[in-house]
């Protein structure tokens, strides 16, 4: 290995969304830092995060080549439609990731929600490193809910996960807290992976660089109107939340003075967004943007409206707000279990799909807007502490570099 500085290397697949790179800029950022000098690159599929992430100084992003759609499968869920693609990408990637691997020589892989990368793209470069780099270190990490159990136990088990997470991995790291939910106990880890396993607290960004006055300024909105922010992450799956949030705002309005700003994200479909726009031109104090830096709108906002994903609602928590989650139903049951645990808490108010109206849903924001936001944000929120925690698992793994 050559020997000038530290190399990090991270792999998030993100498609459908855009979380994982999220998650990924923000821990290069606060790694490169405490490693320094060190270098890093962001290995992804996702065809929106170019251009939409400040990258640290040190760090680049290697777009993976894809043409497979996003779309809804044969259950209705937004996700990447593997099958619509040739499988020669499928190839191209993992050649492509192994020879990144074998090039940039990583002391430290950190491999983001897939343990051998979707489509088993990540395994070349993982055995790879197993055979040939003996320093290189491999680190697992997974947000807080990867899905209910015995969906990831079938999962997993079907697709050789858990041995991989034995033979190849040092260190699994949960973005998340044991006491909310115990990943090694709910996956049935056996006891060679569970005893790799830190949690860490929520990731969330640094603070955001745009002062509220100068949000309130761009968007146009005074400094004694309350925000109601309504995001939904990627968009990919925001649709239903914000054509139901805008059929709303009239009664919301009637209720008290406020201005909406809805964040649709890249990955609404064109015609979706379209529509909203069509709908929010009704003279309603409202603005829709199609990206915008959420975690500085969320600073200003009174209220938030967001669907259930681990980026939105830790966002969301961590500036101290009680939101109203509207969890995106699938088979994994990831965002809804993430709603009832934290309901439960006491962080937060849910609303069901099957529950969303104009009627329910103005009602719910008018008594968000009534209720006391809380003092401070829950303690696995506090920020700067997951980072924190990321460091500290991975500084003993990195220290044994010892001619770095």
């Amino acid at each position: 290995m050559r020997d000038e500085q530290y190399r990090l290397l991270f792999y998030c697949q993100d498609s459908a969304g855009l979380g994982h790179v999220r998650r990924a800029v923000t821990l290069a950022a606060h790694l490169l830092d405490a490693f320094a000098p060190a270098e890093a690159l962001i290995l992804t599929r996702s065809t929106a995060s170019s251009g939409l992430f400040a990258l640290p100084a040190g760090c680049d992003l290697v777009k993976l080549p894809t043409l497979a759609r996003v779309g809804r499968d044969e259950h209705g869920e937004m996700r990447t439609l593997a099958g619509s693609e040739d499988v020669r990408y499928q190839r191209l990637r993992a050649t492509v990731i192994r020879e990144v691997a074998r090039e940039f020589e990583p002391h430290l892989l950190l491999v983001d929600n897939e343990p051998l990368g979707l489509q088993n793209e990540l395994l070349p470069a993982l055995t790879h490193l197993h055979n040939e780099c003996p320093r290189a270190r491999m680190v697992f990490g997974l947000r807080d809910i990867r899905g209910a159990d015995a969906h990831v136990r079938r999962k997993w088990a079907a697709g050789g996960v858990y041995a991989a997470l034995e033979r190849f991995y040092h260190r699994f790291l949960v973005y998340g807290e044991r006491e909310i939910y115990d990943i090694a106990a709910a996956y049935a880890l056996p006891p060679a992976v569970g005893e790799k396993v830190t949690y860490c607290g929520y990731i969330v960004p640094s603070p955001a660089s745009l002062p509220p006055d100068a949000v309130r300024a761009e968007l146009g909105v005074p400094p004694d109107v309350p925000v109601i922010a309504v995001v939904a992450g990627s968009g990919a799956d925001g649709y239903m939340v914000m054509r139901a949030y805008l059929e709303a705002l009239p009664a919301i309005q009637a209720g008290a003075r406020v201005h909406s700003v809805v964040v649709t994200g890249p990955l609404m479909g064109d015609d979706e967004r379209g529509l909203l726009h069509e709908a929010s031109s009704g003279g309603l104090p409202i603005t829709v943007r199609t990206t915008y830096d959420t975690y500085a709108l969320l600073r200003v906002a009174r209220v938030v409206v967001c669907r259930g994903g681990y980026n939105s609602v830790a966002e969301a928590l961590a500036l101290a707000h009680y939101p109203l989650i509207i969890p995106r139903e699938t088979r994994s049951g990831e965002q809804a279990l993430r709603a009832t645990l934290f309901q439960q808490c006491g962080w937060c108010a849910v609303l069901r799909e099957n529950e969303l109206d104009s009627e329910r849903l103005a009602s719910r924001v008018l008594d968000l807007l009534r209720r006391p936001l809380p003092a401070q944000p829950p303690a696995p929120f506090a920020s700067g502490q997951a980072l924190d925690r990321v460091e500290t698992a991975l500084r003993p793994l990195l220290l044994e570099h010892g001619d770095v």
